[in-house]
């Protein structure tokens, strides 16, 4: 199955739409609520089930809720101290001063701890989560995660579970979220029943830093070890890893920028490339589920929000790179060792990172049975110089994956390989 996750769908006055306006209705832009049920139909014709994004932490202050300009057909808080959304905000000075996130006023803050408020977004028989199930829409993803409180999200997560154990919660949460703290106490997300997964913003930070030099290979390996060690095992396998999101620089944009400012934008662009398609392979063969920020894979470009939101380029795609994505896609679904097999990372130089993925006496990582196979990933970041790197696998000949007649053999337990600048690669084991 694939997850499509969307932003948010429903109706606000904004083109973001984190201002929500009314929760139970998809914005007029975009269509009507048949027309997202019948997406959700048609989309699992083709395997793909759809992830909305749930803001559950503010509303927008032009809301059916807060009504700052009456133009909803309600009496919000803003309007009346006797309105049913009155105990859901928190103001300082009825109505101007109130409580919204990071002081933006058409945003504010919803008080978390409200019964009324849980039981419109969870528990009622037409809540919010209640709603949308009914139009077969289960998966959620949790806007700004951190400022909801442990018990709303486990709250949601029951009444998620409850009506299909097979859906998905996943949270916005930018750190390591095994140590997290927030509101004062360390955050239990992960202590079951919680969240499934989270954003892998801290593997897209060190994947840039090795990038700009800010890290070396072995920065890398010991802390992605540490990660890999905070991280429940089955956690570790379902975080969502990401190149580019909506909310910081699509990865093109951000490789341009760690490049000398004089060399020539040819040149540059070949480099780019490689590095792209370096860090996708990457990113498709370790623990965790690849996630694809629309337009990364027709090539699209894009600096901070809202540069980074540009439109897909219809008809300008970079189809080499399409075609790319969609090998290293059938890749992975191919080669149960690059889902659940056994990772174990390699620092062969401070230039070059790798990491091993297997299976062996026919059982994965995680318990479940799967055909033995190994596989090995190796990246020369230099972007001028080969690198020669060596490094003890089992014996016998290894196969690039992309270019079958390159077959590389490894004597008496070693395998010596020279990577060119830039160059990555995946091998695979031939039995």
């Amino acid at each position: 199955t694939t997850l499509f996750r969307s932003n948010p769908l429903f109706e606000a006055e904004s083109n973001h739409r984190y201002d929500t306006g009314d929760y139970h209705t998809v914005d007029q832009l975009l269509g009507s609520n048949e027309d997202l049920a019948e997406l959700v139909q048609k989309a699992g014709e083709h395997g793909i089930e759809i992830m909305l994004d749930g803001v559950f932490n503010h509303t927008g202050s032009n809301s059916i809720y807060f009504n700052q300009r009456g133009q909803y057909d309600s009496i919000g808080a803003y309007q009346s101290k006797e309105s049913p959304y009155y105990s859901w905000y928190l103001f300082h000075n009825h109505p101007d001063e109130y409580e919204s996130w990071w002081g933006v006023g058409t945003l504010p803050t919803v008080n978390k701890d409200d019964e009324s408020y849980q039981n419109f977004l969870i528990h009622d028989e037409e809540s919010v989560l209640k709603f949308w199930q009914k139009h077969g829409l289960k998966h959620w993803r949790l806007d700004v995660a951190d400022e909801l409180t442990d018990d709303l999200i486990k709250q949601i997560y029951q009444q998620l579970k409850k009506e299909d154990e097979s859906s998905v919660l996943l949270g916005e949460v930018w750190e390591d979220a095994t140590t997290k703290i927030g509101h004062g106490k360390r955050r239990e997300y992960f202590l079951g029943g919680v969240l499934d997964s989270v954003m892998n913003y801290p593997l897209r930070g060190l994947m840039l830093a090795f990038m700009s030099g800010d890290a070396d290979a072995h920065d890398v390996e010991r802390r992605l070890l540490t990660l890999s060690e905070h991280y429940p095992k089955h956690y570790f396998y379902a975080l969502m890893n990401m190149l580019s999101s909506h909310d910081v620089e699509r990865i093109k944009s951000m490789l341009d920028q760690f490049l000398p400012g004089d060399m020539l934008a040819d040149d540059k662009a070949v480099i780019v490339d490689a590095q792209v398609k370096a860090l996708s392979l990457w990113l498709y063969t370790f623990p965790g589920v690849p996630s694809l920020y629309y337009g990364d894979e027709a090539g699209l470009t894009g600096g901070s929000d809202p540069d980074n939101r540009k439109p897909y380029p219809w008809g300008r795609e970079d189809d080499s790179l399409v075609e790319w994505y969609k090998m290293i896609g059938k890749w992975r679904r191919e080669h149960p060792a690059l889902r659940t097999g056994c990772w174990k990372s390699h620092s062969l130089h401070h230039d070059v990172y790798s990491f091993e993925r297997w299976i062996e006496n026919g059982v994965d990582n995680l318990g479940g049975s799967a055909s033995d196979e190994h596989m090995i990933y190796l990246y020369n970041r230099h972007i001028h110089e080969n690198r020669e790197v060596t490094l003890m696998v089992r014996k016998g000949k290894w196969q690039h994956m992309e270019n079958k007649k390159r077959v590389f053999k490894a004597k008496d337990g070693e395998l010596t390989i020279t990577l060119g600048p830039s160059e990555s690669m995946l091998l695979r084991h031939m039995h």
